[in-house]
């Protein structure tokens, strides 16, 4: 019972204590609402609300193996999408996006494999049979906005959020999996995995974003990230040894956390800024790579992260 309706039975509370309590207790409901700090995602006050389609009583059939599907339209042009559905029952696996880079990331599929729903969103492979998909993207990085990019434009520089997210939402029509347990893994040309992980539209889609492991130097800055919405995703970090990515992937670390966003303390690299300042002086190699160690963190990583 609330206490500003708790009286004793016989001797009736005089009105200023009553009006005391119904003060006291509004200013403790509107401090809980309103005056809690911001905090991570995994603290906040305010419930994640599962954004997906209800999920199917059972697989869809024709999604059962390693399939592309259309899932969006960009432009008038279909967005497919290549996923790896296991036989069985899958409701409670994870799903690990990759893509955004080029053909390379579909090797991350066999480690995946068994352990998660691996979905890639990008052009096939070129010598790949039964035609390329995805063949309106490869044009893209050859254009004028190139003088932005280097070595090359990401793909997903060209394929919007809304899109990602119809993605999403076809496989959630189809597929049971973990809706609680979906992540993006960012790899190579880094950037725009973790701009679209990170927007608005996405943010409650996602349970986590790895900055993972090798980011191509030009691309490993987030710069323009957007701020943390009411369900952000947890982020990740993993990274080789020093080398000229390990700076930059130093600074994306920085400003996400200046945005407010929660970085994992389980983040893991085979450097450190003790032994490799920032900001670089001298020349560092392109690439020296990642240990064994650093692979197995963060795919651990990507298949036990959950919102809480």
């Amino acid at each position: 019972m609330n206490a500003r309706n708790k009286q004793a039975p016989d001797v009736p509370a005089p009105r200023s204590i009553v009006f005391i309590i119904w003060v006291a207790t509004t200013i403790l409901l509107l401090s809980s609402t309103f005056g809690a700090p911001a905090r991570a995602w995994a603290d906040s006050p305010e419930a994640w609300k599962d954004p997906y389609p209800p999920t199917p009583t059972e697989n869809d059939p024709a999604f059962v193996g390693a399939k592309w599907h259309v899932g969006s339209t960009v432009d008038g042009e279909p967005l497919e999408y290549l996923a790896e559905i296991p036989e069985g029952d899958s409701t409670a696996l994870p799903v690990i996006v990759v893509g955004g880079a080029n053909d390379d990331n579909l090797h991350l599929f066999g480690r995946l494999r068994g352990a998660a729903i691996a979905v890639y969103i990008g052009p096939s492979p070129l010598s790949g049979s039964g035609g390329v998909h995805n063949a309106w993207l490869l044009p893209k990085p050859d254009s004028p906005s190139r003088r932005e990019c280097s070595p090359a434009c990401p793909f997903w520089m060209f394929v919007p959020a809304e899109a990602i997210r119809d993605v999403l939402a076809d496989l959630a029509r189809h597929v049971r999996f973990a809706h609680d347990r979906v992540q993006m893994f960012g790899y190579s040309l880094t950037r725009y995995d973790i701009y679209r992980a990170l927007d608005p539209i996405l943010q409650p889609y996602f349970a986590g974003v790895a900055h993972g492991i090798y980011a191509e130097w030009q691309q490993a800055t987030c710069p323009d990230a957007a701020k943390p919405t009411a369900s952000p995703p947890r982020v990740f970090f993993s990274w080789g040894k020093c080398d000229q990515s390990f700076c930059v992937t130093m600074d994306c670390m920085d400003t996400l956390k200046s945005n407010g966003y929660a970085i994992d303390p389980e983040s893991k690299g085979d450097t450190t800024l003790e032994s490799c300042p920032c900001p670089e002086t001298g020349r560092r190699p392109h690439l020296l790579g990642a240990s064994t160690q650093v692979w197995d963190a963060t795919y651990q990583w990507l298949l036990s992260n959950v919102r809480k």
